[in-house]
C-alpha cells in the first residue's frame, strides 16, 4: 500500500481518497504518483511500501483486531458491486466514491473506527 499523509488531521474524502486522521492509502501506483506530483509542494508526505508505508497499521499506530484484519483482507478481493452493497449495509454513502479503491477506503475506515476500544 502507498501511504499519503496530509499536513492536517483531515478526515473525509479528498483527491479521490478517504483520509482518516490525515492518512490515506492506495494500492494504485499511478494514482499515488499523480497525487505526489500535485500535493508534495502543499505539505503532504508520501510513503511507498519500501519506505515502510505498508498499510498494515491504521492511523494512530494500533493494529486492528484479528477479526477486523480479516475483514479488511476480504475487501481487497471484492468488486465494486459487492463493495457498494457492504458499504450500504454499514450505512456509508458510497455513491459519490469515484472507484472501488475509494469505496474500500471508506469501508476500511469504518471497520477500523468501529473496532476501536471505547474509552
Amino acid at each position: 500500500m502507498y501511504k499519503i499523509t496530509a499536513p492536517t488531521l483531515f478526515t473525509g474524502v479528498g483527491y479521490g481518497l478517504r483520509f482518516v486522521e490525515g492518512v490515506a492509502q492506495t494500492d494504485n501506483k499511478s494514482e499515488y504518483d499523480r497525487l505526489k506530483a500535485k500535493l508534495e509542494s502543499k505539505g503532504y508526505t508520501f510513503e511507498t511500501p519500501s519506505d515502510g508505508g505498508d498499510g498494515e497499521l491504521p492511523p494512530g499506530g494500533n493494529p486492528p483486531s484479528e477479526e477486523t484484519a480479516e475483514l479488511i483482507k476480504k475487501l481487497k478481493k471484492m468488486g465494486r458491486a459487492e463493495l457498494d452493497a457492504w458499504g450500504a449495509e454499514l450505512g456509508l454513502d458510497v455513491a459519490a466514491a469515484p472507484n472501488a479503491d475509494a469505496v474500500r477506503a471508506l469501508i476500511e475506515a469504518k471497520l477500523l473506527e468501529d473496532s476501536k476500544p471505547q474509552a
